[in-house]
């Protein structure tokens, strides 16, 4: 092989290696994805259980917006009022972490994130596994899971605290959460709403509190 045509395959191997790595999204998810080894530790006590609904601008999708994978063109809704469905939803974690999302952020498999193909961006949605009941409520900002059979992906934070990590899918209830309402309920609440702590903060308290009891028991004198 001449030195021009090693250089030619050297080229075509990373444009090849650009293309995938820019559609490693698009129907790559493992119908059931094996959790990080060290999952639990990499995402830490103090990460939220829930993402925190805030009013945010959401562009006006039109027909200019719509975007094909696979030959399939799909066309975000104008508006996530009202919606509520069921479907199968995946989940996908380290693989994808710190790369971008479209919507431009950058993934985090720790934060309480999803995809969905047609929903605008950011949506927040609140996420029910219909197989044991536990309810997330997570902020999309990601296009997919480009398979028939599923409706939503997760992050894998939002996975774990519905319990659907290692079998990889699970039977799931999307329904869209409007932030502006959720904001005028809180203002409308005579107390703060309660504040979440770790278990790391509720152990010291509680550690704490034993600690004062057995103190003003003991006998004085």
């Amino acid at each position: 092989m001449t030195e021009r045509a090693r250089l030619r395959a050297v080229i075509a191997w990373a444009a090849l290696a650009t293309v995938v790595s820019g559609c490693t999204r698009v129907g790559t998810v493992p119908p059931a994805p094996a959790p990080p080894a060290d999952a639990d530790s990499l995402r830490g006590a103090d990460t939220p259980r829930d993402a925190a609904p805030a009013a945010e601008a959401t562009p006006q999708p039109d027909v200019a917006d719509s975007y094909v994978v696979r030959g399939k063109r799909y066309y975000p809704l104008a508006s996530s009022e009202g919606y509520v469905e069921r479907g199968v939803a995946s989940w996908y974690g380290r693989e994808f972490h710190g790369r971008p999302t479209s919507s431009g952020e950058a993934f985090d498999m720790n934060a309480m994130t999803g995809a969905h193909r047609t929903l605008p961006l950011p949506t927040w949605v609140e996420v029910t596994n219909l197989e044991n009941g536990q309810r997330v409520v997570i902020r999309l900002n990601d296009r997919g899971p480009f398979h028939d059979d599923r409706l939503i992906d997760l992050s894998y934070a939002a996975a774990s605290e519905l319990g659907m990590v290692r079998q990889g899918t699970a039977r799931v209830e999307v329904r869209a959460i409007d932030p502006q309402r959720v904001q005028r309920n809180r203002e409308r609440l005579p107390f703060p709403p309660p504040q979440r702590t770790s278990f790391r903060e509720r152990s010291a308290t509680l550690t704490g509190g034993l600690h004062r009891l057995r103190i003003l028991g003991r006998p004085s004198g």
